[in-house]
């Protein structure tokens, strides 16, 4: 069966996710302890690079569609792509702590332009119906390159060394963007005399077009409130699953009962990331939401509670949901609350707290620990923002009705 050039961008997308989060986030952590070593740096102080990337990426959310009135979605991508394929080269001939963070706030500009906003942007406008599915199938290939080439890039620093290592993430980073530099499509299918997916060829056009919409967000929005609230308290768990190692030994398990626990949560991400999307197209995204959240909360739960490996290591699969939250389930309920006309005005601030509660999240968990010596006070107040994520969603819901700021009439 020939694809259709929606499916072929979604494959475009895919690849860049895979760069952008996959590679620059989801398998940097290998670079800490041989970095550090070989350098003399302290982990937390070279792993800081990671979180300057992280904020960067996150601050730029707010500017990128603004940048993409000025140039087509194409030469941001080059641009996205060279920045941050040069800048990971040139870390491996870096021994400077503030270089370091130099080239990482550099790295951080550059995968902006092929991060979760702009390319939820780009899946939104391609896809009318389905929409949910090609948020997965996009998404979830951050997960997938995170589990794959982690171990690739650890067996290539231990048995060579850290600087190839670099090497070869950013040649692996390069050949994964390939197909989105190579193959040509615009920001909107319309411009190029098609319409998204599964709409009606004879209704007008709904893609959003960035310049056409002038209204100013209102920050007492009680929509814009609660679900940046919600998308910022719940990234903050994401950094809990890093920790489920020394939450094993803490509790008495081996490091193996521990690995395996942070193994299982990152399938889980996988399972999530490519699953939420199409739940939500079938029962929609506010269901979806209660379910994904509500796996969670049973999760940990069940982690504090019954302490056996084998019942600790499937709650962590179901515990791996909490990372589609971010990438999957909120874009899925801002447009729900918002519509796909006003999804570029808010998705960028949402994006943001995201960001900055996941690029916080591992280093307030450890922080936690150093303090109270166990883990009990993070699962504790991880349940308790899930209680409170939960009503935050029932408060929309309850005012469903109610005229907001931004709600065109």
């Amino acid at each position: 069966m020939k694809l259709t050039k929606h499916w072929k961008v979604l494959a475009c997308v895919s690849g860049l996710a895979a760069s952008s989060i996959g590679i620059n986030l989801n398998t940097i952590g290998v670079f800490y302890t041989p970095v550090s070593e070989s350098l003399g740096f302290f982990r937390g102080s070279f792993a800081l690079h990671t979180t300057i990337m992280s904020l960067v990426m996150s601050f730029m959310a707010l500017t990128i569609p603004r940048l993409l009135t000025r140039f087509d979605i194409k030469k941001g991508i080059q641009i996205g792509v060279g920045l941050s394929v040069v800048t990971t080269l040139l870390m491996a001939m870096t021994e400077s702590l503030w270089l370091f963070y130099l080239l990482a706030a550099i790295r951080g500009i550059g995968a902006s332009f092929y991060s979760p906003v702009p390319l939820t942007i780009l899946v939104n406008n391609w896809f009318e119906k389905k929409n949910g599915l090609a948020m997965s199938l996009g998404f979830g290939s951050s997960g997938v390159a995170g589990a794959l080439l982690s171990p690739i890039f650890s067996l290539i620093i231990h048995t060579y060394s850290w600087q190839l290592g670099f090497v070869v993430m950013g040649l692996f980073s390069l050949m994964l963007c390939l197909p989105a530099l190579l193959y040509k499509f615009s920001l909107h299918p319309n411009d190029e005399g098609l319409q998204a997916y599964g709409k009606d060829q004879e209704s007008e056009s709904k893609s959003v077009k960035i310049n056409s919409i002038t209204e100013n967000i209102k920050v007492n929005d009680v929509r814009f409130i609660v679900l940046a609230s919600i998308g910022l308290l719940l990234s903050l768990i994401t950094g809990l699953p890093h920790h489920l190692p020394g939450y094993a030994e803490t509790i008495g398990f081996s490091a193996t009962i521990g690995a395996w626990m942070l193994s299982a949560s990152m399938f889980g991400n996988i399972a999530f990331k490519l699953l939420g999307g199409t739940l939500g197209d079938r029962v929609g995204s506010i269901k979806t939401a209660f379910m994904v959240i509500g796996l969670n909360f049973i999760a940990l739960v069940i982690m504090l509670m019954v302490q056996v490996p084998s019942v600790m290591i499937l709650s962590s699969f179901f515990f791996g949901a909490i990372m589609c939250f971010p990438i999957v389930v909120l874009p899925m309920l801002t447009i729900h609350f918002y519509g796909r006309e006003r999804y570029m005005k808010v998705y960028p601030f949402f994006s943001l707290m995201t960001g900055i509660g996941g690029a916080s999240g591992v280093t307030l968990v450890g922080y936690a620990y150093d303090f109270t010596k166990s883990y009990t006070l993070v699962f504790i107040i991880a349940l308790s923002v899930i209680i409170i994520s939960l009503s935050m969603i029932l408060l929309l819901l309850s005012r469903r009705k109610t005229k907001y700021s931004l709600q065109s009439k």
